[in-house]
Parts: structure tokens; sequence; C-alpha cells
């Protein structure tokens, strides 16, 4: 393994592609994976993730080329990478969840950013949910704290019936002669 792979875990893997052709081309000589926002190296003509050389390079004083360049210099990335890429067929990260969606290489990352099959942490129980169940399951978590309108105290929505009208009276009087 050299020096390179172990910088970061590839954005896009390479398994998601389902069309994928020219991987030597479109694979990221520092991550592995199927390029992300591409740049080129000048000298070899090769392309890389642009977050990747930048993080590959970041504390060297002399930038350089994961493809074996005596030196990177950045450039665009080269037209004929560019039209591969963008033909990619890609399968959404979310697949496990139930996203069925394979999208263009231009259009997957915004795809997967809205993606309603993400996993989403209730702040009440912890448990992941997909996001479009999401809002469904924080209205009735019995573990979702609620706030009473009236007297301001904080309760568990499980507890909800045992906030009755005498404590919340009781606690907004505490609360008028404390102030």
């Amino acid at each position: 393994m050299d020096a390179f792979s172990v910088l970061q875990q590839p954005r896009l893997s390479i398994d998601r592609v389902i069309n994928l052709e020219f991987q030597e081309l479109v694979e990221c000589g520092v991550c592995h994976g199927i390029i992300l926002d591409p740049v080129g190296c000048y000298n070899c003509d090769r392309a890389v993730c642009s977050a990747c050389i930048h993080q590959l390079n970041a504390h060297r004083e002399e930038s350089i080329c994961p493809y074996g360049c005596t030196t990177y210099t950045e450039r665009s990335c080269p037209k004929a990478i560019a039209h591969i890429l963008s033909s990619l067929n890609i399968i959404c990260q979310y697949k496990s969840n139930g996203c069925d969606a394979i999208l263009s290489y231009n259009n997957i990352i915004n795809h997967e950013k809205d993606c309603d099959y993400q996993l989403w942490s209730c702040i009440g129980c912890q448990q992941l949910i997909t996001k479009k169940n999401f809002q469904e399951h924080n209205n009735q978590c019995p573990l979702i704290s609620l706030i009473c309108d009236e007297c301001s105290s904080s309760f568990q929505r499980k507890d909800t019936n045992s906030h009755t009208l005498i404590d919340c009276l009781h606690i907004q009087l505490q609360n008028k002669y404390l102030k």
C-alpha cells in the first residue's frame, strides 16, 4: 500500500459505478475512488480529486504528483477525462436504506445531499431514521423533550400525561415568586 492511499476514504467508491470504462483514467491516485471535483496534473495529464491533492500537498514545500511526476503543477481537468466522468451512471450511496436511484456523475452529489433515504439521528431515542420518515418519527418519539407553553418546564413526550394542570399552575406560581 502506498502512502497516498491512506489519506482518506473515497467519497465515491468505484463499486457504485454501473458502467465503468477506462477505470485507470477516472480513479483518483490518492483515495482510489472515482475522481470528484477533478483537477489535472500539467506534467502527466492525469486527474485527481481536488480535495485529495490539496490534502496530500498541504504540508509540503513542493507539491508531488500521485502518479509519479517529478513535480505537480495543477491545471483544469483534461477534457477527455471530464467527458468520461460525465458519462458514468452511479448508484446512490443510500441504496441500502431503500433508494433505487441511479444518476449521472454530474447529478449524484446533489441528489445525495437531499436524498430521502439518508439517515438522521433522533434527538430523543438516538435511533437512525430515514429522512423521509424522520418527521413522522419525531412527532411520535416518546423520548423527545417537550417544553410546556404555560410553565416552561421540560419533560419527555412519554411523560406528557403526568404533567397535570395542577403541576403546571404550581410551577407558574413558583416562577412568579422567584422573579
